[in-house]
């Protein structure tokens, strides 16, 4: 299974930073070519920690902003690039003309490849972009499964408090109601709702830019009385996820790629019929 043993995605914080490494370069500067990857390496590490925002640009090159749309970066994302740097940093060669930038202890790399070209070393820029979109598929896939079993221990706390052994049918209550995971405090309310304020923006409809995690979620028909079904699939195929994924009895996940047609309509056919799913549901 592509998913359910991934670890969490480290560097974060040294992620933003590459974004904004990568966004510093401006229309007006060619990109330069180094005698070796190291050196090319060396340079991108010395004009982020002198902040010298020209020097970026002529290390990154002028198009990069055709692939990587402008964002910020805090001081802290630079602190962290620049500690993680401090600990450790090496370039690793991955064939003849291909080389990547190691940053930190725990094997973070610079998204953009160093690449060798007929005028020297550089930094492949547009590869940088599609790499840096597949991680953040990868960190939402992961998320996704996060919270698919944060559901399922929801079902539980529901099914042990206000649902008296029975599980929510909803994610999120009805208004007044407390027949969901979810219901706004009240100061009244029998029991403390199961899920937090995220369950307001795991609906099926929710707007895609607030999608948490780039996901949506439903719950699905259970085959057992724990409630433990759960569907989560991509709000924008191919770019907030790939993976639909399920969650059934025991916490069991299963995953599959169903294109850029599905909705939560799919998910009950699929799930208890369609041989994808395997036993997950069952």
């Amino acid at each position: 299974m592509k998913h359910a043993k991934q670890q969490c995605m480290r560097g974060a914080a040294l992620g933003l930073l590459a974004v904004g490494a990568l966004c510093a370069a401006g229309q007006a500067y060619a990109q330069a070519a180094y005698p070796s990857a190291e050196a090319a390496a060396e340079a991108l590490a010395t004009s982020i920690s002198t902040g010298d925002e020209e020097q970026l640009k002529y290390v990154l090159g002028a198009d990069f902003q055709r692939y990587v749309p402008q964002d910020s970066v805090s001081r802290d994302d630079v602190y962290a690039f620049l500690a993680a740097w401090s600990k450790h940093h090496e370039v690793v060669a991955a064939g003849p003309a291909s080389a990547a930038f190691i940053v930190g202890q725990h094997g973070w790399s610079f998204p953009a490849p160093i690449l060798k070209g007929a005028r020297g070393w550089h930094f492949d820029v547009r590869e940088g972009a599609r790499e840096m979109q597949r991680r953040r598929i990868d960190r939402n896939e992961d998320a996704a499964i996060a919270t698919l079993q944060a559901l399922c221990e929801a079902q539980q706390r529901y099914r042990s408090s206000v649902g008296q052994g029975r599980p929510a049918q909803r994610i999120v209550s009805r208004e007044g109601q407390h027949d969901g995971l979810y219901w706004q405090s009240d100061g009244q309310s029998p029991a403390q709702s199961p899920l937090n304020d995220d369950a307001l923006v795991m609906g099926a409809n929710v707007p895609v830019d607030a999608a948490l995690h780039g996901y949506r979620y439903a719950i699905l028909p259970a085959s057992d009385e724990t409630g433990c079904a759960f569907a989560a699939w991509p709000a924008v195929y191919g770019r907030s996820g790939q993976y639909s994924f399920v969650i059934g009895p025991g916490g069991k996940v299963a995953e599959s790629d169903l294109g850029r047609q599905s909705t939560v309509a799919d998910f009950d056919q699929r799930g208890r019929a369609n041989e994808k799913w395997g036993d997950a549901l069952s």
